[in-house]
């Protein structure tokens, strides 16, 4: 199983996620668990866009060190 957090707070956010989730769902094949989208304020340097994230969960034979580099 393989399980990626997703995050945005550039441009249009929400379709950024969706576009994370079709892409890797070339690599991996279709999420079959994936969180709800979550706003979450920014911490550190304030004076940016608050950030949307969620997580998608893959089914996958392969190794972890591959997967990074798919990610990557």
């Amino acid at each position: 199983m393989l399980v990626i957090a997703l995050g945005s707070n550039l441009g249009n956010r929400y379709a950024y996620l969706v576009q994370a989730k079709r892409l890797l769902g070339k690599k991996f094949g279709r999420a079959y668990k994936c969180s709800q989208v979550y706003h979450t304020p920014p911490w550190g340097n304030q004076e940016q866009a608050g950030f949307l994230n969620s997580v998608a969960c893959f089914s996958t034979d392969l190794s972890p060190e591959e997967c990074l580099e798919i990610c990557l």
